[in-house]
């Protein structure tokens, strides 16, 4: 085996000697970059590492794909970087620097990279490293590192953990030095393991999850032992999987998903829940020495700093065992007022602090419930409560306010009207309150803004919803161009011609300016709307399943076609030549139906089924249709084929891609979601 060991790391030592003359891309999520941009320009953002992958039978690999049946592959190689990687995407207020780009095709599509970024850094999760001398905090704008006087130690924009609240889904070691994400990467899930040399992050390690993307709480979980020997993760419904990191073997596995994945702060214990079960393996020869029947399957726990005591809440009590023997050493009452869901934390040896969280109906106010006890003795020693509409993320023995950057620079970001390339240089984005146009080749902003009144835009210009007795839609300038009843604008096209009105859910009209009657009025909730030159289509929902498309021609007003239809997805894409493409669900099967309707009869016909990794949130195709884009709601956007014969898969965020744009030069695929903007191309 040292024999064996010996010869692979100089093989790979020889390799990274090799590579080093020359750089090529790498997945994004897997390379180190800068704390600053500055920074980023001075030094490579990653480096190469030593690894030693698991044996080729130990963890199947996916591979990505839009046929109707994802299968695993029998091996699986560990994701290395051997050559350095410079990520530095513009900012707003920075020129997007043309270095030549080529043509997006499927086979240029692996070498993507976001050559422009603007995100809001929400956070998603923080951890501590177990000598609390380093918080890593993921957020929509990458993971930050800070030190305990708040200092920013490293920033790394493309790491990140998944939108979904997740306690577990990042994990760091004793001192700091090794972290683990799990994460998307291409339409799957993927555990990623990283060494950290001062600044940088050095990918070490990525192991591909066989499971599919729920969207749940806590979906993922990983967990580093102190002494950085194993590496645990679990996603989904999948199983168990514990890998020695010196070996590259796989130590321990569960056929049953677990969760609360934690290890003993001496490493001597492993922890995991299967449903009220709380497991314990003994790390030396991961046998089974105990387990603990917990009153709730989400019942509250924690483990004191060293290893001796833990505890768990339940309806009006807190109860502490002794670690060693799971005897019951105290129970606590909880302080008055009903039972909590508490987030317990030992803040030393004895003492136990429980945090609660509790929200208003609408989700903007929250009261939080701070309480301290002393575990050996049961004595409350701290009450305290608050009203707040942000409670702190952080860990308790971080209370210092984080400089987290954002990069938006002005740019506003959240729930979208309109999203779209309008000329290869410039990008139009219309939020509830804003509509801006970007230019990204000059970095030029312009925006107009609206606290009190909903934006809508054309390609040119802004438009207000002046709402009262009578709904009106001005121009910017404040010419009026729609006076109805009080209603709801629902759309706009693109060249401020024609109104989608919702009359308050009961039914939809169609207005072209200036007029004072509808050109079409259907019933039913409006859903959506896509345009082409001359045609446009909507539709509204009739009942729960069923739906109405309506189409209609854009210079005489006439409408084409009227088309009932069960089971189908928001998305709608209208093509050039008037033709429709419509998603419906076949619901048995778990897969994607796409469908045609195509002028002039406007029949619907089934063109291909697929199996996607997440539900579709929009679909765009590129100036010349060569390309199919799909917005995903796991983050990635997946690239086919007209007559979906081929496809590529690329992680655009961490969250769901809300809107996609192709520039009409077909060199840019522009991305949106709630966080932020990225511009992506094919790196030369």
């Amino acid at each position: 085996m040292k024999k064996l060991l010996s010869l692979f790391l100089t093989g790979t030592v020889a390799l990274i000697l090799v590579a080093a003359c020359s750089v090529l891309p790498a997945l994004p999520g897997l390379t180190g970059s800068s704390s600053t941009p500055a920074e980023s320009a001075l030094q490579p953002s990653g480096q190469s590492s030593v690894t030693i992958p698991p044996p080729p039978t130990i963890l199947p690999t996916l591979t990505a794909t839009l046929t109707a049946t994802i299968t695993p592959s029998p091996t699986v190689t560990p994701s290395l970087t051997p050559t350095p990687r410079l990520f530095l995407p513009a900012a707003p207020g920075t020129p997007v620097v043309d270095m030549g780009f080529s043509a997006l095709t499927l086979d240029t599509l692996p070498q993507v990279q976001p050559v422009f970024q603007a995100m809001h850094a929400q956070i998603r999760q923080a951890v501590s490293s177990r000598d609390g001398k380093k918080l890593f905090v993921s957020t929509s704008n990458g993971l930050f590192v800070f030190d305990q006087s708040g200092n920013q130690l490293a920033h790394w924009l493309d790491i990140f953990t998944i939108s979904q609240p997740c306690q577990r889904c990042l994990a760091v070691n004793l001192d700091g030095s090794r972290f683990a994400v799990a994460t998307r990467q291409a339409g799957q899930w993927q555990v990623q393991l990283y060494a950290v040399d001062g600044g940088w992050a050095i990918p070490k390690l990525a192991f591909p999850v066989q499971a599919g993307f729920l969207g749940a709480i806590n979906e993922a979980q990983v967990a580093i032992s102190p002494d950085d020997l194993y590496l645990a993760y679990s996603v989904g419904v999948s199983e168990l999987r514990v890998f020695n990191l010196q070996t590259g073997l796989q130590a321990f596995s569960s056929p049953h998903p677990l969760g609360d994945l934690l290890f003993t702060p001496d490493g001597s214990q492993f922890l995991a829940r299967e449903g009220r079960n709380l497991l314990f393996y003994k790390t030396e020869d991961w046998s089974q020495s105990d387990s603990l029947l917990l009153p709730a399957q989400d019942t509250p726990l924690a483990i004191s700093p060293d290893g001796t005591l833990l505890a768990i809440a339940y309806g009006t009590r807190l109860r502490v065992y002794q670690l060693a023997t799971l005897e019951a050493l105290r129970e606590i009452s909880q302080p008055p007022g009903g039972a909590r869901e508490w987030t317990l934390t030992f803040l030393n040896g004895t003492t136990l602090q429980g945090v609660g969280v509790d929200w208003n109906g609408t989700h903007t106010l929250a009261t939080v419930t701070i309480a301290e006890w002393d575990a050996q003795s049961g004595q409350n020693t701290r009450l305290e409560t608050l009203e707040t509409d942000s409670p702190s993320p952080l860990p308790p023995q971080w209370n210092l306010p984080l400089p987290l950057a954002d990069s938006t620079n002005g740019l506003e970001i959240g729930e979208l009207r309109a999203f779209r390339f309008i000329s290869d240089g410039m990008i139009l984005l219309n939020t509830t309150h804003a509509v801006c146009w970007l230019k990204t080749i000059s970095a030029e902003l312009t925006c107009n803004t609206d606290p009190e009144h909903d934006l809508f835009s054309s390609d040119s210009t802004a438009y207000r919803e002046i709402a009262g007795e009578r709904t009106q839609l001005q121009s910017w300038q404040g010419e009026t161009v729609l006076d109805v009843g009080a209603y709801q604008i629902a759309a706009l096209d693109r060249k401020g011609e024609w109104v989608l009105v919702d009359l308050k859910g009961l039914g939809t009209d169609l207005y072209a300016r200036n007029k004072t009657l509808p050109e079409e009025s259907v019933g039913g909730a409006f859903q959506n709307f896509t345009e082409a030159l001359n045609w446009m289509a909507f539709t509204t929902q009739q009942k729960s399943r069923t739906f109405l498309i309506t189409i209609v021609d854009k210079t005489s007003g006439n409408t084409l076609a009227r088309e009932p239809i069960d089971f189908i997805y928001p998305p709608l894409l209208m093509r050039k030549d008037g033709t429709l493409l419509v998603l419906r669900r076949d619901l048995d099967k778990n897969q994607v139906i796409f469908n045609l309707m195509a002028p002039p009869q406007y029949t619907l016909s089934e063109v291909a089924r697929l199996a996607l990794p997440a539900q579709i949130n929009q679909m765009v195709t590129s100036a010349r249709e060569d390309l199919l884009a799909l917005a995903l709601a796991d983050g990635s956007v997946v690239v086919t084929a007209p007559d979906f014969s081929a496809s590529a898969t690329f992680q655009a965020f961490d969250s769901p891609v809300t809107g996609l744009s192709f520039s009409p030069d077909g060199r840019y695929l522009a991305a949106v979601s709630r966080e932020g903007l990225k511009i992506f191309a094919a790196q030369p």
